[in-house]
């Protein structure tokens, strides 16, 4: 079950695995914050239920085509649709690691995904 990053950290082997692993994830995180992957913005959902929809759709289908990192924006709001995006990410097998993003703007109102590699 996919931890966020930072828990993510003390579940690998050894200590030189751990940092070529951290290192590559959090390259693939960092790409997805400043805007080089795909992204998909919940901001238009009807409510959390079908955000959840929307954001599954989006992150089977990024997956299928191999796609390792992606942004989801949610908004800051009242950080409903952040801790249920949150809990959904937990529950799923392909994902690596999850984090906030790091960007000034953007501070709680997205998450940035490393999805596993899609071994067909």
């Amino acid at each position: 079950m996919p931890k966020p990053w930072k828990k993510q950290l003390y579940k690998e082997g050894l200590e030189n695995q751990k940092t070529e692993i951290v290192d590559l994830n959090e390259s693939i995180l960092l790409s997805a914050e400043i805007g080089g992957s795909p992204e998909i913005d919940l901001h238009g959902a009807s409510d959390v239920d079908a955000g959840l929809r929307e954001l599954d759709s989006f992150l089977n289908q990024q997956f299928m085509s191999g796609i390792q990192g992606v942004k989801i924006i949610h908004g800051r709001g009242s950080g409903v649709l952040r801790a249920a995006v949150h809990d959904y990410l937990s529950g799923l097998n392909f994902v690596e690691v999850f984090r906030d993003s790091t960007n000034p703007g953007e501070l709680l109102g997205s998450t940035v995904v490393v999805l596993s590699k899609n071994h067909e």
